[in-house]
C-alpha cells in the first residue's frame, strides 16, 4: 500500500512541472551516425524561464567513457546556434558514474538551469551524435525535456 501511494505521489508531482518532453527510442539500441533527432517547440511567452534537461539511458554495451552530443538551435526568425557537448558516463577504468535502474543506465544532466526564450514562435533543437560511430551501439534512448520555472 505504501508503494502504491508513493508512486502516485511521484506522479502527481512530476505532473505539476508544467513544459514539453521530447523523446526517442533507438531502434536494437543503436543510434547511426546519420540520423539527428529533431525536436520542435513553440515558445507562447518570452518572459517564462525554462530548465533544459537531458535524460539518456544506456546498456553495458556502450562502448565509450563519454558521449558526444553537437545540440543546433534554429529560432523563429531563422537564426540558429550551435554548440558540442561532453557528457561523462564513465571513469577511465570503465566503472559507470550514472545509476543503474533495472537493466539500463540512466543519466540526467542539466543543460539549463534557467533560459528564456526571447522570440515567440518555433524553435527547433537537434541533437546530433558526435561520436561518429556508424551505428554507435548501447543506447537505449534519449529524452529532452523542457520544463517551465
Amino acid at each position: 500500500m505504501k508503494l502504491i501511494f508513493l508512486c502516485l505521489a511521484i506522479i502527481l508531482l512530476n505532473g505539476c512541472k508544467e513544459g514539453k518532453n521530447f523523446s526517442h527510442n533507438f531502434e536494437q539500441d543503436q543510434w547511426n551516425y546519420k540520423d539527428s533527432l529533431q525536436f520542435v517547440f513553440n515558445n507562447e511567452n518570452t518572459q517564462t524561464p525554462y530548465e533544459i534537461r537531458l535524460k539518456a539511458d544506456f546498456t553495458e554495451e556502450f562502448p565509450y567513457t563519454n558521449l558526444y552530443l553537437k545540440f543546433r538551435i534554429h529560432e523563429p526568425d531563422g537564426k540558429s546556434s550551435e554548440s558540442l557537448t561532453n557528457f561523462v558516463l564513465t571513469d577511465p577504468s570503465g566503472k559507470w558514474l550514472i545509476p543503474k535502474s533495472w537493466n539500463s543506465y540512466s543519466a540526467d544532466f542539466q543543460l539549463s538551469d534557467s533560459i528564456r526564450f526571447d522570440k515567440i514562435g518555433t524553435y527547433q533543437f537537434w541533437i546530433i551524435q558526435y561520436l561518429r560511430e556508424d551505428q554507435l551501439k548501447g543506447i537505449k534512448n534519449l529524452q529532452l525535456q523542457i520544463i517551465k520555472k
